[in-house]
């Protein structure tokens, strides 16, 4: 309990998580330390919000910086749960969260009666707000009085106060994101890239350093020879374009970290995993770059293959010796049989040249392990699966 206002957020959030567990129960001494733990939570919703209504809807990097923001707030919403739960009934607090979940104004206007009956006089005006079933800039006003809003100058000053914000109050997909697109918008690089530039995880530092790159080469130049001659070496492989131009597969130029988690966010079957989470799949990612006529995936095989995800090109999908579908750009190949050792049912030939995304099978279900919204995402893929085999069944013997 000590550790509940433990400067980093994971560790508190893991915490939450295994007390919550583990049914704990407040004792009176430490309700108040719980009491401003759900303060923070709170402002950081209230900050979540007033900024998602500062970002414009112009740009596919908006739209996920918008989506990032919400899911932001899906974490914030559920540390303050597990909050309530320790110093109110647990019982009442978990209806009340799956009343809210459920969504219906019906369910939400039952939610917020209970949590008025059970939650105390000084915490009312706080969280009854955040849950309430009315339009976002009323719940941003009856939020001001306690957590007084930020304003922001213009677009690219909000994203600098993301780039900014405490990693406490806000993760490494968001921050990413903000420093791409400030690239996009900016002809000026600011300390706030600079500093970046010597963060110490891979994402923020990397795509600090191709927008800096992209803005002023002569800044990348100068800043980048204060990195280790090692790092540096990986950077300007990384961003700088290749000089010569050859066939081989090493030679062409790799996305960026965060353009291959931003690739991931356009394909469906990962839309239900939140950004941050993504960008631990991406880590595990290798891109490359495959001739036309590659077979990629063996009728028959058994053999663990990686998942492909299709990045640029064409492949032509087999099953006994009969062509039956293609798969484009943002196609995915294999995450059915990544994690099940059953034989492969088709047969994946290259018609184009093409650029794949891969991932391991042991280091995907290591992800899984860690993370269970990786795991119901492969858990709803062989669903799907067993719906299709189903309906082909009942086709059968119509």
């Amino acid at each position: 309990m000590e550790k509940i206002d433990y400067p980093n957020r994971k560790i508190v959030s893991e915490l939450l998580l295994g007390l919550s567990y583990i049914g704990f129960t407040a004792k009176e001494f430490q309700t108040a330390r719980i009491k401003v733990a759900l303060d923070v939570e709170i402002g950081n919703v209230a900050w979540n919000i007033k900024s998602t209504l500062e970002i414009p809807e112009d740009d596919p990097i908006d739209y996920l910086l918008r989506e990032s923001m919400m899911e932001e707030n899906v974490k914030n919403h559920d540390n303050i749960f597990m909050l309530l739960a320790m110093i109110y009934d647990s019982q009442s607090v978990l209806l009340t969260k799956e009343n809210i979940q459920n969504g219906t104004s019906e369910t939400i206007t039952f939610a917020v009666e209970l949590m008025d009956i059970f939650i105390e006089d000084e915490l009312k005006p706080k969280i009854i707000p955040l849950f309430d079933d009315i339009k976002v800039q009323e719940r941003l006003n009856r939020l001001d009085y306690y957590y007084p809003p930020e304003y922001f100058d213009s677009y690219q000053d909000l994203l600098l106060q993301i780039i900014n914000r405490d990693y406490n109050r806000i993760n490494r997909y968001t921050k990413a994101l903000a420093i791409y697109r400030f690239g996009q918008l900016s002809n000026h690089v600011t300390a706030d890239l600079i500093a970046n530039l010597f963060n110490s995880d891979q994402l923020l530092f990397e795509t600090a350093a191709a927008v800096m790159y992209k803005i002023n080469k002569d800044s990348y130049y100068e800043h980048t020879k204060r990195l280790k001659p090692a790092m540096k070496k990986q950077l300007d492989k990384t961003i700088l374009p290749p000089v010569f131009r050859y066939e081989g597969e090493e030679y062409h130029q790799k996305l960026l970290f965060i353009e291959k988690i931003i690739q991931l966010k356009k394909i469906n079957m990962f839309q239900s995993i939140p950004g941050e989470l993504v960008t631990y799949m991406a880590e595990f990612m290798d891109e490359i770059k495959v001739k036309t006529g590659t077979t990629l995936i063996q009728e028959g095989s058994s053999e663990i293959i990686p998942m492909y995800i299709i990045i640029d090109g064409i492949v032509d999908i087999y099953e006994k010796g009969n062509k039956v579908a293609e798969r484009e750009k943002e196609g995915v190949l294999g995450e059915r049989n990544i994690i099940e050792t059953a034989q492969y049912s088709f047969t994946a030939i290259t018609q184009t040249e093409c650029k794949l995304l891969s991932i391991k099978r042991e280091e995907l279900l290591n992800l899984m392990s860690k993370y269970t919204q990786i795991l119901d995402c492969w858990i709803n893929i062989m669903n799907e699966t067993v719906e299709e085999e189903k309906e082909m069944v009942d086709v059968l013997f119509e």
